[in-house]
């Protein structure tokens, strides 16, 4: 993994930062370089690892496992050394892991992200999966981390065979939510971990009670007082909890994205079943969230839906964000991970500028970068791909971002989901809502 040719090009990496950066892209280029030799020497100290527990085992003495030797000898924290000596376990049994790291291929995220869903995996199939390591980092090269994690979840739901049914209910049964009054500052405290769909609901709630509550504060307060969003959001839990606040309740809403084929059939390679957050969920699970609430076909559009409304309204409709949930995961602007769902809706080419409140012009932003796009200079460009330029206020193109990859392994632009609309829906319709309706019927 270190051999000659790896330490050379560490030493050309750290020969590259003796220059002195004369543009902005100097700048990136450096970050870039400390990136790599950052990622080489997470790979050197998992190989550390290695060596420490394989020393131990041999010199026969006791064995203070490899966590409490990087947490003494690196001073590193608990955390921090778990994290490393996962990522060793899966460079020792698929040392292909740590030459891409060595080498700059790939990230330490990337490996961690791996380590994290070979962490997941039953006994039974961790050998496959890590014997797939070549392959899935091949293809994660391309990706963010968070999306090559969602790739590897793909593959090892394959291998399960069981389309993650016993990950969800292990997450189930080991949800809970425990309470307590801290004697010494007089709070009420409260801890909680939820199962995706249970923790989905739940958060979609608060995030609505809270838009609510700052709609009402809009006038007198700043939305960018962290604190005051901190406390309403905490507002926004005992409202739901204690019925405080509204007389007529929305249910919470829990976004699903399935395509048709997986739907009917179940998960195929090609596939996707996952909340608004990119989490999958076992096709079974889908199945009865259709079965327990109005079934909201995630097509981009559902039937009587319209997703254009040109200047007729400025915000954005129920149906265009649903159609945006769709297709980003998070925050357009690049690295931010800001979930869709509390994100605002941009007009790239302004409202008051002519804009239309129109898919074809509309962006998921974080409330950060909404302000440093209205108030800070920036701007952002889409083309028909969605492909979209973040351009700096001296004009100069900051990042380019294409349409994210969707499971389905193909980018879907607003015209294309609306083919995928028309050609889905007639299926959809007339094979699992007919059938839908008449559950609920029988039901009722």
């Amino acid at each position: 993994m270190f051999d000659q040719a790896s330490r050379e090009q560490v030493v050309r990496w750290v020969g590259e930062l003796a220059h002195a950066p004369h543009t902005l892209g100097d700048v990136a280029a450096r970050a870039a370089t400390v990136t790599r030799i950052r990622d080489w020497a997470e790979a050197a100290l998992a190989q550390v690892a290695i060596e420490a527990a394989a020393l131990e085992s041999r010199q026969g003495g006791p064995c203070f496992g490899a966590t409490a030797f990087l947490q003494e000898s690196a001073g590193l924290s608990a955390r921090e050394a778990r994290t490393v000596v996962k990522r060793a376990e899966v460079i020792a049994h698929a040392p292909v892991v740590g030459e891409a790291l060595a080498l700059g291929e790939v990230g330490t995220a990337h490996a961690d992200a791996l380590a994290r869903t070979v962490g997941r995996a039953s006994q039974s199939v961790r050998t496959d999966l890590l014997q797939q390591a070549e392959s899935l980092l091949a293809v994660g090269a391309e990706l963010t981390p968070e999306a090559f994690e969602r790739h590897c979840e793909a593959a090892l739901r394959i291998l399960e065979g069981d389309d993650g049914l016993r990950e969800h209910e292990r997450m189930r049964r080991e949800s809970s939510f425990k309470q307590w009054v801290d004697r010494s500052t007089g709070m009420y405290c409260g801890r909680y971990q939820l199962d995706p769909v249970r923790g989905s609901a739940l958060m979609n709630a608060v995030a609505k009670e809270l838009d609510s509550l700052l709609r009402e504060q809009a006038r007198s307060t700043d939305r960018s007082d962290q604190s005051l969003v901190t406390e309403l959001s905490a507002q926004a839990l005992v409202n739901l909890v204690a019925h405080g606040h509204a007389e007529r309740r929305n249910d919470p809403e829990v976004h699903v994205l399935i395509d048709h084929q997986s739907l009917i059939t179940g998960l195929h390679a090609h596939g996707v079943c996952e909340l608004s957050d990119g989490t999958a969920i076992p096709v079974a699970t889908a199945r009865r969230l259709a079965c327990e609430a109005g079934l909201l076909p995630v097509v981009l559009g559902g039937a009587g839906e319209v997703l254009d409304v040109g200047r007729a309204e400025r915000l954005a409709t129920t149906a265009q964000r649903r159609a945006l949930r769709s297709m980003y995961r998070s925050c357009a602007f690049p690295g931010c991970d800001v979930v869709v769902d509390r994100c605002e809706m941009h007009h790239v080419l302004p409202f008051e500028h002519g804009g239309a409140t129109d898919l074809s012009n509309l962006v998921p932003v974080c409330w950060r970068h909404h302000h440093l796009i209205h108030e800070g200079g920036w701007r952002l460009l889409m083309d028909a791909q969605r492909t979209i330029a973040v351009v700096r206020p001296d004009g100069e193109i900051h990042a380019r971002v294409p349409l994210p990859v969707t499971a389905r392994g193909r980018r879907l632009s607003s015209h294309q989901a609306s083919d995928h609309v028309d050609g889905d829906r007639h299926h959809h319709r007339t094979e699992h809502v007919r059938q839908q309706t008449m559950r609920q019927s029988s039901a009722a």
